[in-house]
């Protein structure tokens, strides 16, 4: 049985877990709830063993197909989390390189026409 299981101070603001089949395991699995959706968001980490390995080409290629953000990586997957938390805080603002250098000046137009 595969475990969607979340990180317990995930879970306490209020993410959802629950457990479901593995896709040879039966029904109902997280391609079922991706059809239905129910589902995202996708982060997925593997363990390595043959049968892990093809359910998640079959449920990344599933996400794909539908345009579920998926993330396979645990940095991948704190990046994500970081970004929701700032999106929820309130509303981001966008701040051009240029604010930050206001001072810089780039003369590799310059170099190239010489």
């Amino acid at each position: 049985m595969m475990i969607i299981e979340m990180n317990p101070r995930v879970s306490r603001s209020s993410a959802l877990a629950s457990k479901v089949f593995k896709i040879q395991e039966g029904r109902p699995n997280p391609s079922d709830l991706m059809k239905n959706g129910e589902i995202t968001l996708v982060m997925m980490t593997s363990s390595g063993d043959e049968a892990d390995l093809r359910d998640g080409k079959v449920l990344r290629r599933l996400a794909l197909s539908m345009s579920i953000p998926t993330v396979t990586t645990v940095a991948g997957a704190r990046a994500t989390a970081a970004a929701l938390r700032a999106m929820r805080a309130g509303p981001l603002v966008q701040i051009p390189l240029q604010d930050f250098f206001p001072d810089y000046y780039d003369d590799s137009i310059e170099l190239m026409l010489l």
